[in-house]
């Protein structure tokens, strides 16, 4: 399955001392051109009912273009997939009778940034971002000891609870209807994680309670306890919980690397 790198982020104060005037009310007219629009492209896919990022791009691209000529054509492309990020999961949960509006609005302070629009210096705490007209600023990020928490710091991953359409009997019936309430909030996770910048990802969570994740050995229960899973090849006892998110991590990293190295 697509596998895509997660960054873990955190966010920094930044010192506008040695930024003139005119850079600062540009960086303004930035964040508020390009929330404006995100919600005219929010618009437009309700409109037209397409969850599809580059449905929007064809659509609005050129148009978007002549009416804001000056700003890299970059954040036109990143807000039509930060709509779309944004709408897909509310149509979801719109499907679901839990959301009672009728369309989702762009109200944070947020850029979705790609490379050719930021530059990151992370050794002497700067980063540069383009403006209107490939004018480009540099910032001054204030660091603090909080920042050394992220040093080390692991990625979260999540189960990809996926309903399937074949019956497989009363069992098979049962274990849908438990993960679809999971499945439910993970949705409603997503969506609020968009809406803030933040993307979400999923693994798959086949046999990850079953397998090893030191030696990948088969798992059978083990006699000092209900929840406890052994492997009698390397020896390792654990709770089947603890076993699965380590799998999940594992295969997380392997299926990264794997992307990386075809």
């Amino acid at each position: 399955m697509p596998v895509e790198e997660i960054t873990l982020m955190a966010g920094f104060k930044v010192d506008l001392a040695d930024v003139d005037e005119s850079a600062i009310s540009e960086i303004h007219r930035l964040f508020s051109e390009y929330k404006r629009i995100v919600n005219e492209l929010i618009e437009y896919a309700h409109s037209h009912g397409t969850t599809s990022y580059l449905r929007l791009w064809y659509a609005k691209y050129h148009e978007l273009r002549q009416r804001y000529p000056t700003l890299p054509s970059h954040y036109i492309y990143t807000a039509c997939r930060c709509a779309a990020s944004i709408y897909k999961p509310f149509m979801e949960l719109k499907r679901l009778g839990m959301c009672e509006k009728e369309r989702p609005a762009f109200k944070g302070r947020a850029i979705w940034l790609d490379r050719p629009l930021f530059r990151l210096d992370a050794e002497n705490r700067r980063a540069s971002i383009v403006l209107h007209g490939g004018r480009w600023v540099t910032l001054r990020l204030l660091h603090g000891r909080y920042h050394d928490k992220f040093k080390g710091m692991r990625v979260l991953v999540m189960e990809d609870l996926k309903v399937y359409k074949e019956d497989k009997g009363s069992r098979e019936l049962n274990g849908r209807l438990h993960r679809w309430s999971y499945r439910r909030f993970q949705r409603i996770l997503e969506y609020q994680a968009k809406l803030h910048g933040i993307n979400v990802k999923y693994v798959d969570p086949a046999y990850t309670s079953s397998i090893c994740p030191i030696c990948r050995g088969e798992l059978s229960q083990s006699p000092n306890g209900c929840r406890l899973m052994k492997c009698w090849r390397c020896g390792l006892e654990e709770d089947r919980d603890v076993i699965a998110v380590k799998n999940l991590v594992k295969r997380y990293y392997e299926e990264v690397m794997n992307a990386k190295t075809s």
